[in-house]
């Protein structure tokens, strides 16, 4: 799958946040490209390990990644869970 992604269809004008493949105990962002329901939907299709700025409330990159708005995202640190929910809805933390 990670070939696909070597031939981009658009170009990032900003830093962004790469893909990570590993795990870790730190923040954490996974994108399923199901909803939570079908089948498959237990495997992570892409994760991200973002940077967090210092007032805990935003990212120091941004993750830039199409994506369906039904596909679900989840922010975890280790294995508690911030957030989970569809991509329609913000997962931004207050």
């Amino acid at each position: 799958m990670t070939n696909f992604f070597k031939n981009k269809l658009y170009k990032v004008l900003t830093p962004a946040t790469p893909i990570f493949n590993s795990e870790s105990n730190g923040d954490i962002i996974e994108l399923w490209c199901s909803e939570p329901h079908k089948k498959g939907a237990e495997f992570t299709s892409w994760k991200w390990q973002p940077k967090i700025k210092n007032d805990k409330s935003e990212f120091e990159h941004p993750i830039v990644f199409p994506a369906h708005p039904d596909w679900r995202i989840q922010w975890r640190k280790g294995n508690i869970i911030k957030k989970t929910a569809r991509l329609n809805i913000s997962i931004r933390s207050r």
